[in-house]
């Protein structure tokens, strides 16, 4: 079973929790999470893609030092 949650470039990223079996596949979902404003990372395992997602931040929700 691939891990749920791996830390990437020192980020936090979360797995869709489906296993592609081709990059093509795999690379069609991970565009449609870049749509929505989702940072991602396809992780190949044993053959299979997973895609692993973050949500970017839209706005800061404050303001630094307040």
């Amino acid at each position: 079973m691939p891990e749920n949650m791996k830390i990437i470039d020192d980020k936090k990223f979360m797995w869709d929790g489906i296993v592609y079996e081709t990059t093509d596949k795999a690379a069609e979902i991970e565009a449609g999470y870049k749509k929505q404003s989702f940072e991602t990372r396809v992780v190949t395992d044993a053959d299979k893609y997973l895609v692993y997602t973050r949500r970017l931040a839209e706005q800061q929700t404050a303001a630094p030092g307040s």
